[in-house]
C-alpha cells in the first residue's frame, strides 16, 4: 500500500540533517560570539588587558561629539570632528593620541576607536579614517 507519501526512514532522515545542521550553526555562532564577549579581535589576536571603562568613556566622548555635530553624512572621523571644533582630541591613558569615527545607520550612532595597539574597538575598520 504506497500512498506516495514519506515513510519512517525518510522522515528519520529529515531530521537527522535538520539537527545536524542547527549543531553546525550554533557551533559557528558560539564561536563567534564567544570573540566579540571576550574582546579578541577579528585577526584573532587577544587585546591586552586595559580599563576597558576609560576607553568605553572616550568611545561615548567621540559618539557624543558626534551627535552634535550633525554633520550629513555616514561616516564622521575623528579628524573631521576636531576640524570643525568639536572635539579636542583622544588620548589613551599614558597621553598617545587615538584614532577613531562614528558610523551613522538609520539614526543609531556607533563610535570605533584605535588607540595604538593598546586598545581597538571591535569592529573598528582602518579603511574608514580617512
Amino acid at each position: 500500500m504506497n500512498n506516495k507519501g514519506f515513510g519512517l526512514p525518510e522522515v528519520l532522515a529529515f531530521i537527522g540533517i535538520s539537527l545536524f545542521s542547527l549543531v553546525v550553526i550554533a557551533v559557528f555562532f558560539k564561536k563567534e560570539y564567544n570573540n566579540q564577549l571576550y574582546g579578541k579581535r577579528s585577526d584573532n589576536i587577544i587585546e591586552a588587558k586595559v580599563d576597558s571603562k576609560y576607553y568605553e568613556n572616550l568611545e561615548m566622548k567621540l559618539k557624543k561629539s558626534a551627535m552634535e555635530s550633525k554633520l550629513d553624512v555616514n561616516v564622521i572621523t575623528l579628524r573631521e570632528l576636531k576640524e570643525n571644533n568639536y572635539i579636542d582630541s583622544l588620548e589613551d591613558e599614558n597621553g598617545n593620541s587615538c584614532d577613531g569615527y562614528v558610523l551613522i545607520n538609520n539614526g543609531q550612532y556607533n563610535s570605533y576607536i584605535n588607540c595604538n595597539e593598546i586598545y581597538t574597538s571591535i569592529g573598528f575598520d582602518n579603511n574608514l579614517i580617512k
